[in-house]
């Protein structure tokens, strides 16, 4: 993985406009302000590689305004090579490793860390599927914003910086760059749903989403 290739497809001229599409929706709601601390999670899932790398951009495009804190679960057999080259890529030289996956650690370790928001890897097909998801389980429908505070934790907002980019743009962009597409329920994809209160179903590493019929609407 190369991050002046990455660099260069997302700045470039590309009819996707990931980034472009990303920072209009950082703008216009004001997800990231000055003095920041922004929860992001190193994942080799798309959603969550898409997340940071914008992430990264944005922070370096406006100077280190804010500061972005890493974190990331490891496996039992420890770090994985792919979370492992995306670490080498973006040089992160600082990380939080979770070694486990309760929610409620999450939240009192962001907090440790003085983190202000959690941005949340949710795209548009994801935020379509959770709509779907909270009107079938709560009778419902849920309204699922770009930022909202957390339910749980008064003082960390959740903020979602690709919820109107759509699946397909993210799949064709890691491509054209030839980066394996992997798709995996990450620890903070569940903790949207813990925020949402719904249920996910989660089977190992290639957990799906339900209600994938509804990606398109």
């Amino acid at each position: 993985m190369d991050y002046q290739k990455i660099q260069q497809s997302l700045l470039g001229k590309s009819k996707l406009n990931i980034y472009k599409d990303f920072k209009k929706m950082v703008e216009k709601y004001q997800l990231i302000v000055e003095k920041d601390v922004v929860a992001v999670e190193i994942s080799a899932d798309k959603n969550s590689l898409v997340l940071l790398s914008c992430l990264y951009e944005f922070c370096k495009e406006n100077n280190h305004a804010f500061e972005l804190k890493y974190f990331l679960v490891k496996n039992a057999e420890g770090i994985s090579k792919q979370v492992q080259d995306i670490i080498n890529t973006f040089e992160i030289k600082e990380y939080v490793v979770l070694d486990q996956e309760n929610e409620d650690m999450v939240y009192v370790t962001m907090q440790e860390q003085g983190c202000t928001k959690i941005a949340l890897p949710n795209n548009y097909n994801d935020i379509i599927n959770s709509t779907f998801m909270t009107l079938m389980q709560r009778k419902e429908a849920a309204q699922i914003q770009p930022k909202r505070s957390s339910n749980h934790v008064t003082q960390l907002q959740f903020i979602r910086p690709l919820c109107i980019i759509e699946d397909a743009s993210m799949i064709k962009w890691l491509k054209s760059i030839d980066v394996e597409v992997i798709e995996e329920l990450t620890l903070l994809s569940r903790l949207a749903f813990v925020e949402e209160d719904v249920v996910y179903a989660q089977k190992g590493q290639n957990a799906k989403y339900e209600f994938s019929i509804y990606e398109r609407v």
